[in-house]
């Protein structure tokens, strides 16, 4: 990531005009995104660590990835190859838990057990970032920089005073403070730093307690307007009961490729996914 600041006159915009943009920008998507593809290889590095911060245990996976309307189906990446999703492909990475299941060749396969993640055949619905979230902080606007040779718009947030309520997930995410990158073209998210400002307990700290969780995120351009993400990356630290938590994940994309739904009877190089 390419950043660096930009000496220009004060900027016109206020940090809520900015994230009214951003929101605005965002809905407009969601009705568009059912045209929406890419295809593009995944890498993902998890590694636990000891109370030292030394790395004990490390999986990578290297996955090609390809998306229709928020759906993936992820296979395991093969230099060279097309990305040509079928759903009745053999090498289909089912999820099940933190196992990886691959679908059984042969006409006789298995069916997944009840209430298994399995049943998911490697698609999963893709989140992004929406107003409900972007509504549960406050705003300052620092300034601009330069990202990738474009302008953006620096923010600083924290939880907005005052917001109470809402299940655990709702409660971790108002305790985040950092800062946004927001393209000053596009209103897209571009970029996100960002930690818990204080101890996050479960049950007054009895089942759990989260002491550091850091979150980075960026994302990029890559065609037809459309915007994908290029780098997730979190720690954390704490306890889950009796047991000490420490661990690291980063997932990075390229080889992007992308653009809005092909009418039908039109072909794509590589087969559409």
């Amino acid at each position: 990531m390419f950043v660096l600041p930009v000496f220009a006159a004060e900027s016109s915009w206020t940090a809520d005009q900015i994230i009214e943009r951003l929101i605005a920008r965002s809905e407009q998507a969601q009705p568009a995104g059912a045209g929406r593809w890419h295809r593009c290889r995944r890498v993902t590095i998890a590694e636990e660590l000891d109370e030292n911060g030394r790395v004990t245990r490390t999986k990578t996976r290297e996955l090609r990835v390809a998306s229709t309307n928020g759906v993936e189906t992820v296979r395991p990446w093969k230099e060279g190859e097309e990305m040509v999703p079928e759903s009745d492909d053999d090498d289909v990475i089912r999820e099940d838990g933190d196992r990886e299941v691959r679908k059984p060749k042969g006409k006789g396969r298995s069916k997944p057990e009840s209430g298994s993640k399995s049943g998911r055949k490697g698609k999963k619905e893709s989140r992004e970032l929406g107003e409900e979230v972007f509504r549960q902080f406050q705003y300052t606007l620092e300034g601009e920089e330069l990202v990738r040779g474009r302008t953006n718009f620096v923010l600083r947030f924290s939880g907005k005073p005052g917001l109470s309520g809402g299940d655990m997930g709702e409660r971790l995410i108002r305790s985040f403070q950092g800062r946004l990158w927001i393209d000053a073209t596009d209103f897209e998210l571009s970029k996100v730093d960002a930690r818990i400002g204080r101890t996050f307990d479960v049950l007054g700290g009895i089942a759990a307690s989260i002491q550091k969780l850091e979150f980075q995120m960026e994302r990029q351009p890559i065609a037809d307007g459309l915007w994908e993400t290029g780098m997730v990356a979190t720690e954390i630290q704490g306890r889950k009961v009796f047991s000490s938590i420490r661990s690291r994940y980063r997932m990075e994309q390229d080889r992007f490729e992308g653009g809005r739904k092909v009418p039908t009877g039109s072909s794509v190089p590589g087969g559409q996914p």
